[in-house]
């Protein structure tokens, strides 16, 4: 028989059931909304993951617009903001990586994030450094090379990369969160039934989250309007389209740049900021790159052409760049405008343009200036030479010779002087650099200075490293020695000493040659006014001759062939001149010299009777030549004093070697040549130009013409009779 349970104990057994299904269901409550927490707080977590890589290409974006305006302008300024940029960078990665750290997919695309974006920063360094060093077109090459558009896209791989992990996880977790929302409420319900204090608690709870996370959306739109605040301060325009080329962003950059409100464009075609003749091949580039992608502009830097809302077009530099927000490919493109640039590019055209019609101007002139002053010349130098070589004139007359002679030759230096300066400037000096024994140079220069320091009593000495050569220029390393020779000389005391030394230089590579004189000396707040082109330091009235353009010569020249030259000077003790010139193994400079006078003794002995044709225009050049060879029996000369009568004589005659004037009335020299090349029975016989035509380019051209040699007015008789032997001994 059942014993029956009593009222009491029954009481007990449902409260006790009561008191268990509400412990039941508070500790279910309290896991499901602790479950709810922990979800949102994944949520949150996975937002904030999200939030720091939107932060941080952000922080990519400006610094690259940073850099480009740098390298656009070029000042320094425009890079002051870009370590507040970096710093800001480097927080939100590092708040990356701790976001990061329990995942370990992300924590590896943190670690080449981290890495891509080391040699991101490497770039725009290189590229600073470049647009320093090396200038804008330098480092816009290298901006626009496929190194740094692969690191680019690599970098963003990264990016898409961990933002699909996020967006998975995002889904994930948003799925979580809203399950465990669900399970909540229906607990909550059930506790509610169960007992009124449970719901309460349960509501509260639920309120005291949904504060939380209206807090969490209240922080992600303040940074949202942080970064578009950051776009709006930016000097470069920056756009944002879709797929179709819709405007879906642009800040006020952009709105000023091409001057649109912002509410005008938004929306609109990007076609509609381009001139018509760029807008067809736009649609073309997008279609080709959604279909094939085939990539024209993107990810590259170019120059184009914007329209503006009046319909003008300027230049623009454009840079655009693919991303992918929410599943769609979108377009961001940063527009620089410059036209200031542009025009200041012109400007430099222009100048350099009319720089070079005035230096054409002046070579012009030079050109003309050297051929009328050396054809009176000529004849003043010549007959006086002849007139040396006359054994019956009297000494009085000789000695007057000699004076009209050395006044000629002065006035000639001065000419080459002036020319020689005008040639360096216009960048018209052609060197030859080979092995140059400096001692043998001297000896070459001394005796050509020696009657000038005789007549003052002054001492000249050398001493150094024999046999020990430089890389130089034979003739312009003559040149400039006799130059600060000569000096010495002429801007010393009588009765002083000029000491010529070669030695090593500090610098094991190279060698010094030092000419030192006694002279007053040379103020030091003056020494850097010597190598200016005509200033000799108020020495223009002390009876000294010179231009005043030696010096400036001498150092130019020096400075062509990879040396430089330097003075030392002590008031009262006078001045050190030194050269400093690149070190060369000895050269055989006395052999080749040696071989040279053996040739010409050659050329002397194999002399025989030849006809010489002489066509020039101008009498007394004619006189002069024939004076010179009259005692040559062996040379048979005809002359012609106009370009027809020399064309036929060389067609009667058919001389062995025929001296050629260039600049003739009727018929220029080089017209005359033209005939002679184009006979069958001229064409071999070798032409020497004679003419006061002493420029450079005056001297290739005849060259390229055809011209077997090129001697210039006023004519040194030795060289040109050497010139005639040597040609008629060939012939």
């Amino acid at each position: 028989m059942h014993k029956k349970i009593s009222f009491e104990t029954r009481l007990l057994a449902s409260i006790s059931s009561i008191v268990l299904l509400v412990a039941a269901l508070s500790a279910t409550t309290w896991l499901a909304v602790k479950n709810e927490r922990d979800q949102a707080r994944r949520l949150q977590h996975t937002l904030e993951v999200q939030n720091n890589i939107s932060q941080i290409k952000i922080n990519l974006l400006v610094p690259a617009s940073i850099v480009r305006g740098y390298l656009i302008s070029g000042n320094e300024d425009d890079l002051s903001s870009l370590k507040s940029f970096r710093s800001s960078r480097d927080v939100a990665l590092k708040r990356l990586s701790e976001l990061t750290a329990d995942n370990p997919v992300l924590t590896r695309s943190w670690l080449q994030l981290n890495e891509a974006l080391e040699i991101r920063r490497a770039i725009a360094e290189h590229l600073i450094m470049l647009r320093k060093t090396e200038g804008f077109e330098a480092a816009r090459a290298y901006l626009i090379s496929e190194h740094v558009g692969e690191q680019q896209r690599a970098m963003f791989r990264i990016f898409r990369s961990m933002e699909d992990e996020e967006a998975r996880l995002l889904a994930e977790r948003h799925a979580k969160l809203l399950l465990a929302r669900k399970t909540s409420i229906a607990l909550g319900f059930v506790a509610t039934a169960s007992l009124f204090i449970l719901l309460a608690m349960t509501y509260l709870l639920i309120r005291a989250q949904m504060k939380t996370n209206l807090a969490n959306q209240r922080a992600l739109e303040s940074s949202s309007t942080r970064v578009a605040t950051i776009l709006n301060t930016v000097a470069d325009g920056i756009l944002t389209i879709d797929k179709h080329g819709i405007i879906e962003t642009m800040n006020s950059a952009a709105a000023r740049i091409f001057g649109y409100a912002a509410s005008e464009v938004i929306g609109q075609n990007v076609k509609m900021l381009m001139p018509p003749s760029d807008q067809g091949s736009h649609d073309e580039h997008m279609a080709r790159y959604l279909s094939t992608g085939e990539k024209h502009v993107i990810g590259m830097g170019r120059e184009a052409q914007g329209m503006r809302k009046d319909g003008s077009l300027f230049p623009i530099e454009l840079s655009v760049n693919e991303m992918l927000l929410d599943g769609e490919k979108q377009f961001t493109g940063v527009v620089h405008d410059i036209s200031s640039r542009k025009k200041v590019e012109q400007a430099l055209i222009d100048a350099r343009d009319e720089a070079d019609r005035a230096n054409q101007a002046k070579s012009e002139f030079l050109s003309s200036m050297s051929h009328e002053l050396r054809t009176p010349l000529n004849a003043i130098l010549g007959f006086s030479q002849l007139l040396e070589y006359d054994e019956s004139l009297s000494a009085e007359h000789r000695d007057s010779a000699h004076e009209i002679i050395k006044a000629g030759a002065h006035l000639l230096s001065l000419i080459n002087e002036v020319l020689d300066l005008a040639k360096i400037e216009a960048g018209h000096v052609e060197l030859t650099l080979e092995p140059v024994e400096v001692c043998a140079v001297i000896a070459e220069c001394l005796p050509m200075v020696n009657a000038l320091a005789d007549k003052r009593s002054i001492r000249l000495s050398h001493r150094g490293l024999q046999g020990i050569s430089v890389r130089a220029d034979h003739m312009r390393l003559k040149q400039a020695l006799l130059n600060l020779i000569s000096n010495a000389i002429k801007y010393n005391r009588d009765g002083g000493s000029v000491h010529i030394e070669v030695q090593a230089s500090e610098a094991n590579d190279r060698l010094r040659i030092r000419i030192t004189d006694t002279g007053l000396g040379i103020p030091s707040h003056r020494l850097d006014e010597l190598f200016q082109p005509f200033n000799r330091l108020a020495a223009e009235n002390s009876g000294v001759e010179g231009t005043g353009i030696g010096l400036t010569i001498t150092r130019r020249v020096v400075e062509m062939m990879e040396g430089s030259v330097g003075v030392e000077s002590k008031m009262g003790q006078g001045s050190t001149f030194w050269i400093e010139l690149p070190l060369e193994s000895t050269c055989d400079a006395v052999q080749e010299h040696t071989a040279r006078a053996n040739e010409s003794t050659a050329l002397r002995d194999a002399r025989k009777k030849q006809v010489v044709l002489y066509i020039e225009d101008n009498p007394a050049n004619l006189k002069l030549v024939m004076q010179i060879l009259k005692n040559h029996k062996h040379i048979h000369l005809l002359t012609a004093d106009c370009a027809e009568a020399g064309t036929e004589l060389a067609l009667t005659h058919k001389p062995d070697l025929i001296l050629l004037d260039i600049n003739m009335p009727q018929m220029s020299g080089y017209e005359v040549m033209e005939i002679f090349k184009s006979d069958e029975n001229l064409i071999d016989i070798p032409v020497i130009a004679v003419t006061a035509n002493a420029m450079e380019r005056d001297i290739q051209h005849a060259l390229a013409a055809g011209f077997t040699d090129y001697l210039t007015k006023p004519i040194d008789i030795e060289p040109f009779l050497e010139t005639i032997e040597r040609r008629l001994a060939a012939a």
